[in-house]
């Protein structure tokens, strides 16, 4: 970094659905110490303005996030190690630990975090809403669903699964945790 040659996710909208997001975390910021999300919509805040389309949570725009209004937290921390892995450029490494040495996989996309309420539905709709703000820029998007349950199959026959599959498609992708299980046999049940 900063310019990050080569594959960098320039002009793409990158969506996790997650606890949240530090969206002030430099990291996400551009050079101009501007905001790279373009969108924060958490479900859980009640309060408004929501999402038109969706008429329940929240809804911040990259104006709100630079003028530090937004509600929205993530009191967990995962949606912020999450939205780092997949966009973070490594401006805020800190310590003894040179900025930009660890950047994410697309450090110059355009961001947008959904703070999903976890529910079948909300997790539907956030991918949905995610594709719609892609669609309005012009942009192809992939969203990360780092996160699941045991329940149900895990070969993409489920009503859920297929209506993921539904929502995704040319310059949409969606792409979901295989589970932090793996060692417990809880599959095998």
């Amino acid at each position: 970094g900063p310019f990050f040659a080569g594959p960098n996710g320039l002009g793409v909208l990158v969506g996790v659905e997650d606890s949240g997001v530090d969206y002030g975390h430099p990291d996400f910021l551009d050079a101009s110490g501007n905001t790279r999300f373009v969108n924060v919509w958490d479900q859980s805040d009640p309060v408004g303005p929501s999402p038109p389309a969706f008429g329940y949570g929240s809804e911040w725009t990259s104006a709100d996030l630079d003028a530090n209004v937004a509600r929205q937290t993530d009191d967990d921390g995962h949606g912020t190690h999450v939205m780092g892995i997949a966009a973070g450029d490594g401006s805020g490494t800190g310590g003894a630990i040179p900025a930009f040495t660890y950047s994410g996989m697309a450090p110059r996309a355009d961001l947008l975090m959904v703070k999903t309420d976890l529910t079948d539905t909300g997790v539907l709709d956030g991918v949905a809403y995610a594709f719609e703000r892609a669609t309005a820029l012009g942009k192809p998007a992939v969203v990360n669903l780092s996160l699941g349950s045991l329940y149900g199959p895990k070969d993409g026959t489920s009503p859920f699964e297929a209506a993921i599959d539904a929502l995704a498609g040319p310059g949409r992708i969606v792409v979901a945790a295989a589970g932090n299980e793996g060692g417990t046999g809880y599959h095998a049940e």
